[in-house]
């Protein structure tokens, strides 16, 4: 298959996807998008306006296996995989196997990462495997700032390790991975965010000034802090049900990347395949919820804003 069919397919995918949606189907047209792949749910940060602290399932790493069958099941429909959810993945020891399998499947790679693991030779191993894109979270321009929100981070020796990849990079003869440097837009980083900027563009691919979230909305301490800052909601029936899904670490596939705790699982391709769990009964009945607007009643969804979005006539 060319890289021209491969395209016409994902975008007759997506097209199906969101018809689905709009009309609300318990069914969808489509086959799932994998929105994330968590290798690992592991993190060495304790960002206050993260819920990493407040997750009780288990902490684990993802077989190859596990990633070899799901890399199979999305060629055609992915054209990317975003290797990250809930952990610092470079902690996973065979990143750069599972990033260059994804690459030989015709799958772009993203990773999203808080910078304090970019020793010397992870960083080889990204530019070796061809990463596509890294996303560095760094929010703030100045110690103060940054080192309040990334708790356990230190301001100048993470800024020094990414602009050592970039030289890294540079003397490889490399274009990847692509760097996306990213802050949140919080009451305590927005006085520095033209200074981020001014700092960043010059020096990578993209900057990006990303809206915070609340999560699935149930801690008060992390609504407190992007209170101010949230996405806007629409006022249409949340699309994550019809158009994604996410695998965590150990096989079990969630509805979106706000569950950080499988507090709504809809399968596990241990037993079934994304295909099944996207049609399966947990997915239609979280549709049929959200469509008739009783969110209240979904665990995940009951404190979530989008869940609770209005929905049209149709409805």
């Amino acid at each position: 298959m060319n890289l021209s069919s491969i395209r016409l397919e994902h975008l007759g995918n997506f097209s199906l996807r969101w018809m689905s949606h709009r009309f609300h189907r318990e069914t969808s047209l489509g086959r799932p998008y994998v929105f994330q792949v968590e290798l690992t749910n592991f993190c060495n940060l304790k960002c206050p306006m993260c819920p990493h602290d407040l997750m009780t399932r288990e902490v684990g790493y993802m077989d190859f296996g596990l990633f070899e069958d799901i890399v199979a099941q999305v060629k055609g429909t992915n054209p990317d995989l975003r290797l990250h959810h809930m952990g610092e993945s470079l902690f996973h020891k065979d990143i750069g196997k599972f990033i260059r399998h994804a690459n030989d499947n015709q799958l772009a790679t993203i990773l999203s990462t808080n910078a304090t693991t970019l020793t010397d030779s992870k960083i080889q191993e990204l530019i070796d495997a061809r990463l596509s894109w890294l996303y560095i979270s760094f929010d703030g321009a100045s110690a103060d700032t940054y080192e309040r929100f990334r708790k356990g981070a230190h301001y100048e020796r993470e800024r020094a390790k990414v602009e050592k990849l970039l030289r890294m990079r540079q003397l490889a003869g490399s274009k990847l991975p692509q760097v996306l440097m990213s802050c949140l837009s919080l009451p305590g980083t927005r006085a520095e965010v033209e200074e981020f900027r001014a700092y960043w563009y010059p020096r990578v691919e993209a900057v990006r000034i990303k809206p915070a979230d609340g999560w699935d909305g149930s801690s008060e301490r992390i609504n407190g802090i992007v209170a101010e800052s949230q996405y806007p909601v629409g006022d249409s029936v949340c699309s994550w049900p019809w158009q994604s899904m996410v695998v965590l670490w150990d096989g079990r596939v969630v509805p979106c990347c706000f569950d950080y705790d499988g507090k709504y699982v809809l399968g596990d391709l241990r037993r079934k395949s994304l295909a099944e769990i996207f049609n399966d009964e947990p997915m239609k009945e979280l549709r049929r919820l959200l469509r008739e607007r009783r969110a209240e009643e979904v665990s995940l969804c009951r404190t979530c804003p989008r869940g609770h979005a209005g929905v049209d006539e149709r409805a």
